[in-house]
């Protein structure tokens, strides 16, 4: 939902739904992981989503503990790759790196980057959180969803796509306790609101009670503990 057309008090923000659920990571603790940040996916050569594209994203890949692989191959790139040698070639080179790194493997990441593509939105969301992961947004003109229920604050990281030169250096200088903080709440988000399609309907009408307060005996309060 874009912060432009959101209608505070008559529209809920929804997530997309995780295209898979990471159950096997979620025991680790955030020190337990393989890597410190990851993200693998399509980059876009124009219109929406080039901030995937850019050398601010993209140049945080470190090929140690931080990994960060794009592909081109999506069916929007082909005229902008055939019209240009030099972004064909540079595509060339991510995707042989991006093949070198399988999915599965990455989401064993204590932070787990969601950058918008096409839309503010990513699946990527609450796939991070589904592996235990801690959601490090980058986005421009986006409504978090369910924010009348979950303390965003408290879980995910935000930044504007202008600010993708802080994420490194911001996640680094985090201490271990606040963390720590982050995955507990991160994982309690998770299993209560986004861990089912039943959890994501009940979260839905949960949020639109939170608009009529005592005018519904069963109301559920926010998820603050």
């Amino acid at each position: 939902m874009h912060e432009t057309l959101y209608r505070p008090g008559f529209d809920v923000s929804i997530p997309l739904p995780a295209k898979r659920h990471f159950s096997n990571l979620r025991h680790l603790g955030p020190f337990q992981r393989k890597y410190l940040m990851t993200f693998r996916g399509l980059r876009y050569l124009e219109n929406d989503g080039t901030l995937r594209s850019s050398s601010d994203f993209r140049g945080m890949h470190n090929g140690a503990d931080i990994v960060v692989v794009t592909s081109c191959r999506h069916v929007g790139n082909g005229r902008v790759r055939k019209e240009n040698a030099t972004i064909d070639e540079e595509c060339k080179r991510d995707e042989a790196i991006h093949k070198s790194y399988k999915f599965d493997d990455l989401m064993n990441s204590t932070f787990g980057l969601a950058p918008a593509g096409r839309q503010p939105s990513s699946y990527r969301f609450a796939e991070i959180l589904s592996a235990g992961g801690v959601p490090v947004l980058v986005v421009d003109n986006y409504v978090k969803p369910f924010e009348t229920l979950i303390q965003w604050h408290r879980c995910a990281l935000q930044f504007p796509s202008s600010e993708m030169h802080r994420i490194v250096k911001t996640i680094r200088a985090m201490k271990p306790a606040e963390v720590k903080r982050r995955q507990r709440y991160c994982l309690h988000v998770y299993e209560r609101w986004f861990s089912s399609d039943e959890a994501l309907l009940q979260a839905s009408i949960a949020s639109q009670k939170t608009r009529f307060m005592g005018a519904f005996p069963s109301w559920e309060p926010p998820l603050i503990d």
